[in-house]
């Protein structure tokens, strides 16, 4: 029922809460995140600037911080709101986890502790946000996994790796639940923009020539048109959802654009730098003239030099509303509402079938393998960064596997665990531990074992050794 209401009354919040003061002028909030690693000066760790824009001419004022109540280290990489639902997402590189803040309105303060964990098993890269204000679910790009993943906010834990292939190091992503469009930024060795439908479908490249490093990516609505940064190139740019009528917006020398937010006809992008603070660069995103007023500006207190790295637009101009057809469906996992109707995506490791989502046997799953000096073990991959939920008591075991196990490695397409056991090298299924032939034998001790390594880092563990099973076959030893 909560979910209808919202439906029925999202248009009258947003046809009274859009402030345009007068003729030309507008005004909203910018949610942007520091790289203050730690709890201190009141745990500003989010800033929230109230704005006004008025021929060409933007006004600020900063109303709010936000921060961890936690004694733990924070780093703020991407943030995102769902402003009819009063939601704040947060991605903590230091903690390897998506958090949400509730009952978040940009105009009042918030309580620190209203902080909860969402989503633990990215990595620790640049992970990116985009939220379904529709559906209700939340995306995300991560470059040190290389894959784009979903996750329903209305059934906790149901998280899904839309695309896992064809990917080198996915940097931005946007939605538009409105057109039923995810975006994504590859900035691999083959730079290139791509998109797909809410669920995956229909995947397909739109800007793939004269683009090197795009970092961001944001969509107007509005107007059906796509906004990224290219930090190679030193430029904001811009085309339609299907990549044509690209241009140009501001080209500004040796600048590393880091993201993009857009409000109506201003750009705002965050700007790294090594010898000076970081800034929020605002512009025009139709002649790409920056603002009369405040071209550049940075974030400042008496406690603390605090320096930018994301920025998010808080409005509900920004996130028109349209049917959601998720209101009421029988989705067990997800539900992707679109045009007519809706979807149903099944958790991941399930698949789809008559309607029910049933465990996936084939090379899909993802999860940590490692092992002791005599056994092999498997978990969620969410382990890597909540050991007490998903290794804890969720793990699964084989026992007596070894005497003095050296070196693990993951086949991953064959679904096999192969290591290497003080004279011989062994093999054993993923599905069911079970043991298979590997004849392999040495007089000799075998000092190691790799298939396909990539450069994934190194996690920490008090195991012997530990590798992370993707759709790579790979191994990660301590």
């Amino acid at each position: 029922m909560e979910r209808l209401l919202f439906n029925v009354f999202g248009f009258i919040v947003l046809s009274i809460c859009w402030a345009q003061t007068e003729e030309g002028q507008t005004s909203g909030h910018l949610a942007i995140s520091t790289l203050m690693y730690g709890p201190y000066t009141s745990n500003r760790h989010v800033a929230i600037a109230a704005f006004q824009t008025f021929n060409g001419s933007t006004n600020l004022s900063m109303t709010n911080y936000i921060g961890f109540s936690s004694s733990y280290r924070h780093s703020i990489m991407s943030l995102v709101a769902d402003v009819n639902r009063k939601k704040l997402y947060a991605v903590d590189r230091y903690m390897a986890a998506i958090y949400v803040l509730s009952n978040f309105t940009a105009d009042q303060a918030i309580s620190s502790s209203s902080w909860s964990l969402l989503h633990t098993g990215v990595s620790r890269g640049s992970v990116k946000l985009a939220v379904d204000w529709i559906s209700n679910n939340l995306y995300w790009s991560d470059p040190m996994y290389r894959w784009i993943a979903v996750q329903s906010l209305d059934n906790y834990g149901m998280f899904k790796i839309l695309f896992h292939t064809n990917l080198e190091f996915p940097l931005g992503i946007a939605v538009d639940p409105n057109h039923n469009i995810l975006f994504w930024a590859d900035a691999g060795s083959t730079p290139k923009i791509e998109r797909s439908t809410l669920t995956g479908a229909n995947r397909r490249v739109i800007v793939a020539k004269g683009i090197l490093y795009p970092t961001a990516i944001v969509v107007d609505v509005t107007s059906s048109k796509i906004f990224w940064t290219d930090a190679i190139r030193d430029t904001v740019e811009m085309a339609t959802f299907t990549g044509l009528g690209r241009k140009i917006v501001r080209r500004l020398s040796h600048t590393f654009f880091y993201d993009i937010a857009l409000f109506q006809d201003t750009i705002f992008v965050t700007a790294l730098s090594l010898k000076n603070k970081n800034e929020i660069i605002i512009m025009n995103k139709t002649t790409g003239d920056l603002d009369n007023n405040r071209p550049r500006f940075y974030l400042t207190n008496p406690d603390v030099s605090l320096d930018v790295i994301a920025v998010s637009v808080v409005s509900q101009a920004t996130q028109p509303l349209i049917t959601d057809h998720c209101a009421s469906n029988l989705c067990s996992d997800i539900c992707v509402s679109g045009p007519t109707g809706y979807d149903c995506l099944c958790r991941e490791g399930f698949l789809l079938q008559d309607g029910e989502c049933v465990e996936d046997a084939g090379p899909v799953h993802r999860g940590l393998v490692w092992s002791t000096p005599t056994e092999i073990c498997v978990a969620d991959i969410r382990g890597i960064n909540r050991h007490d939920r998903y290794i804890g008591s969720n793990k699964t075991c084989k026992y007596g596997v070894g005497n003095a196990i050296s070196y693990v490695v993951v086949d991953s397409h064959g679904r096999k665990i192969i290591y290497a056991d003080t004279y011989s090298v062994k093999a054993m299924n993923v599905d069911d531990m079970s043991m298979v032939l590997l004849s392999i034998g040495e007089t000799g001790t075998c000092i190691g074992a790799k298939e396909n390594h990539i450069g994934l880092g190194k996690y920490g563990s008090s195991h012997k050794q530990i590798a992370l099973h993707t759709n790579w076959s790979t191994i990660l030893t301590t």
